[in-house]
């Protein structure tokens, strides 16, 4: 909070993407911050970019929740190729869902609330955030989930719920979900190096000092987070994001 209040008091004096690497970089050191990348954008294209505190726009970094929105993409990609609507659904697509809805009958979970957030899921449990074993999708979605108020009521930001997305999309695609978004979403994305499973290069994690490394952290499901792309690709993304293809 200190660095977002900190920036939003400093942008407006900013005139060039040298002034805003200067005022970042002060940023980093006086935060601790191991490594920080930038990229900014004009007209359409990439403008600059920059790797702040060491490594390269090759070296790959873990994106966390950023995740998210490339499991949503994932699941359109899976329903506009078997032209399914977003409202169908997903017991009428999959019959026996893993999860139990007591609204079953008036207020189904739909296609779009997997997407938005909005099926009425609440997040993993203490143990589950704390689990560091790496485990396959289908032994993670063996822990039972109820949903505790109508799905499509309202917007929750849940763990939960990509990790459900992920297994529809490998119901709708008879596709592993991590070799589906790597070859369907993000090589097409600009992607063709980045993976939800840990590569080669990847920064280790720091404790608030900024020097003690954190190991690996495994999730239960890597649809929430487990991204890890370089800055160079991320860039690419954002950039076809930007100009709509």
């Amino acid at each position: 909070m200190r660095v977002l209040v900190f920036l939003s008091t400093l942008l407006v004096s900013i005139q060039s993407n040298a002034d805003l690497l200067v005022e970042l970089e002060k940023i980093r050191a006086n935060e601790s911050v191991p490594l920080l990348a930038v990229t900014t954008f004009r007209d359409g294209k990439i403008e600059h970019s920059s790797v702040l505190g060491g490594g390269t726009l090759e070296t790959p970094l873990r994106w966390g929740s950023i995740t998210k929105t490339f499991t949503a993409l994932a699941l359109s990609r899976a329903v506009r190729d078997r032209d399914i609507p977003w409202h169908a659904s997903v017991r009428a697509l999959v019959p026996n869902p893993p999860w139990t809805n007591p609204w079953a009958l008036s207020d189904p979970v739909r296609v779009q609330d997997l997407a938005n957030l909005c099926a009425g899921m609440s997040d993993l449990s203490f143990d589950e955030f704390n689990d560091n074993t790496p485990r396959p999708l289908a032994e993670a979605l063996k822990t039972p989930r109820t949903i505790v108020w109508p799905p499509g009521l309202q917007h929750s930001y849940t763990n939960v719920t990509p990790g459900l997305t992920a297994w529809l999309v490998e119901q709708l695609t008879g596709e592993a979900f991590h070799s589906y978004i790597a070859a369907r979403v993000l090589a097409p994305m600009g992607m063709p190096n980045a993976s939800l499973e840990p590569v080669a290069g990847l920064p280790g994690g720091y404790k608030s000092d900024g020097a003690t490394e954190i190991p690996y952290w495994h999730m239960t499901f890597t649809a929430f987070g487990a991204l890890n792309a370089s800055l160079g690709e991320m860039s690419q993304a954002v950039l076809r994001i930007l100009n709509g293809e």
